[in-house]
């Protein structure tokens, strides 16, 4: 999964990337654009868990009589870690070798801008089974291994399927964040060595919670990035995926198999066993979904609650009071649009939180510079559109019109526009 700690190459979770990634872009672009390019000529520095550089182009094929293991990792500390990890191991825990589908290479140059383009390479490598083991026990993550018990067709196409991966004019795949990344890659080779049987028992049943929901409760414990997840994620989330969908995420993989059968036999037939434990007593997941729209609801009060404050009392605060909203709302109204602008991923571009989040609240921090009342009807004006085209979005989602959950940041701009907008200046006495 990837670390944003330097130019590592790492183990990658698509579901983390989303915000992370796309956030991290925008911050990026909007501030300097310091982190777009590395240096070509450094040498890339590996993941502790990545093999040394192979000396032959053709990995050795396994035994078909070994083992085969589907390895699924619970949630860790890091925020690229809260969604778990998958990988598929050959062999004992001692000599084996384990393919993991989630490798990439933050030292690339463009890596902010190849993400949210969909051009973000990531890769397939051959780990060493204890080596993989090791990493995470000092990672304090959970391991479950379910031993798959396949037939010799079954074990013949799952062993070539990895071997073709693995292989360094094959190892390199385009990433999704919720339908290629580490887990799901790891879904289609034993739907493969399964004749298809898990997407057929899978494909046609819906799961019981959206995407966006599954990310909210990957964050549970960071309310303000499930707060900043609403603005940028689209409304593609929104809908109900099916099984084999939702099997991006780890534990919903193992679970899925666990129930699968070929031919009426099971594919896993021995329950999952935790062969490694966190020992850690916290939950690196624990809170609720609803966490980052109550800490959106807060903000968005607080916040009008300073400028209804600057505009009663005028003077220094009120133009502190609409600079600080302003720059925030301008912000993050250019993060939102660049991301839908630069991105492939329908996730991001079909966002109708954009609706709300305007670049052009830039006029708030001019206003702030100059004086509002330099302004006048100008500011005026356009506070007003901004306040009514908010309320009309809340209206709109309240009737279903709109189907993405952004009414924290719509509620925001009337907290914040809306208050400048009809609570009168303090040169003005206030009428009954």
């Amino acid at each position: 999964m990837p670390s944003p700690a330097g130019p590592l190459r790492g183990f990658a979770t698509g579901a983390s990337l989303v915000v992370f990634g796309a956030v991290k872009a925008a911050l990026v672009i909007a501030l300097s654009g310091a982190l777009l390019v590395r240096p070509a000529a450094a040498a890339p520095v590996r993941h502790p868990l990545a093999p040394a550089v192979r000396t032959s182009t053709e990995p050795a094929a396994p035994a078909i009589a070994q083992p085969i293991d589907l390895l699924t990792m619970g949630p860790g500390d890091r925020l690229f870690e809260v969604f778990g990890h998958a990988a598929i191991c050959v062999g004992d825990p001692i000599h084996g070798s384990c393919f993991n589908y989630g490798v990439t290479d933050f030292q690339q140059s463009g890596m902010a801008i190849g993400f949210l383009r969909g051009k973000m390479p990531f890769y397939v490598e051959e780990i060493p089974y204890p080596r993989l083991l090791h990493y995470y026990r000092a990672r304090d993550r959970d391991v479950w291994r379910q031993r798959l018990d396949l037939d010799l067709a079954g074990r013949q196409r799952i062993i070539a399927r990895l071997v073709h991966d693995a292989a360094p004019e094959n190892s390199r795949y385009p990433y999704d964040h919720f339908r290629a990344n580490c887990t799901s890659k790891v879904r289609d080779v034993i739907d493969e060595a399964a004749g298809g049987a898990l997407r057929k028992q899978t494909e046609g049943e819906p799961s019981d919670e959206t995407f966006r929901l599954r990310v909210r409760r990957g964050f549970g414990g960071r309310p303000p990035l499930q707060w900043l997840a609403d603005a940028i994620i689209g409304r593609t989330l929104d809908h109900l995926p099916s099984r084999w969908e939702a099997m991006f995420l780890p534990h919903l993989l193992r679970a899925e198999v666990a129930a699968l059968k070929v031919g009426g036999r099971p594919v896993a037939p021995f329950p999952a066993e935790r062969i490694q434990l966190r020992k850690a007593p916290n939950d690196p997941i624990a809170g609720s979904p609803s966490a980052g729209h109550v800490f959106g609801l807060a903000v968005a009060l607080g916040l009008g609650l300073l400028c209804a404050l600057g505009r009663r009392r005028g003077g220094w605060l009120e133009r502190v009071a609409l600079g600080f909203s302003g720059v925030f709302l301008t912000f993050m109204g250019v993060a939102a649009w660049f991301v839908a602008l630069v991105s492939t991923s329908q996730d991001l571009r079909q966002n109708e939180a954009l609706s709300v989040l305007w670049p052009t609240d830039l006029l708030l921090v001019v206003a702030a510079a100059v004086g509002p009342a330099r302004l006048g009807r100008l500011l005026r004006g356009y506070l007003v559109v901004r306040t009514v085209g908010s309320l009309t979005a809340l209206i709109a989602i309240d009737v279903g019109i709109l189907h993405q959950p952004f009414e924290a940041w719509a509620l925001l701009v009337v907290c914040t526009c809306g208050v400048f907008a009809l609570v009168p200046p303090r040169s003005l006495p206030l009428r009954a």
